[in-house]
């Protein structure tokens, strides 16, 4: 799933992802890239492919207990986040 928002922090581009690679633990992938000015998103839909140029902050929690009760034991939160400088630093692919 992707969007573009508007947050406090100014515009963003957010996906996230919830992958189960091993069956008792989960894993939630998210990605998000700020830009000063939310023009730099216009033209990007859901499922479209970009290519990102920048230098990406990662986070990985520890593994937790889900909130819910169903098919993880554990639930793993990992996160990549940049911030964008110039508008060139993002481009949609075009088949």
């Amino acid at each position: 799933m992707a969007s573009a928002v508007e947050s406090r922090h100014g515009p963003a581009f957010s996906t996230v992802a919830v992958v189960n690679l091993i069956p008792e633990a989960g894993g939630f992938y998210g990605h998000n890239i700020w830009a000063p000015d939310a023009e730099w998103f216009k033209g990007i839909k859901k499922d479209d492919e970009v290519i990102v140029l920048g230098m990406w902050d990662a986070y990985t929690s520890k593994p937790q207990k889900p909130s819910k009760e169903g098919a993880f034991k554990t639930l793993t939160k990992r996160r990549l986040t940049t911030h964008l400088v110039l508008k060139a630093q993002i481009s949609k692919l075009v088949e």
